[in-house]
């Protein structure tokens, strides 16, 4: 599910954009903190495959199973060159 134009996408939200899945192939993870910034831990229900997003200042990033997008809030660029089409193999 999108977020609306004026509304901030949750995390899992963004998870299933940059993976081509929906919020339901995800479970919460009980994660380590990393101590910046704020953490998110998911699992995937069909691969098992562990996802991490860490939201620090202006900088969102996104790790499933050492693949690894990162996008800062405001940017007019698109996902690192590691991005969403590099995670979604990950699965």
């Amino acid at each position: 599910m999108a977020a609306m134009p004026n509304q901030i996408a949750s995390p899992l939200q963004v998870l299933a954009s940059v993976t081509h899945t929906s919020n339901a192939d995800w479970e919460d993870l009980a994660g380590p903190d990393s101590g910046v910034g704020v953490d998110y831990w998911y699992r995937h229900r069909g691969s098992g495959a562990e996802a991490y997003l860490n939201r620090d200042q202006d900088r969102l990033t996104v790790s499933v199973d050492g693949g690894e997008a990162v996008r800062r809030r405001g940017s007019s660029r698109d996902w690192s060159s590691q991005g969403p089409y590099a995670l979604k193999g990950r699965l």
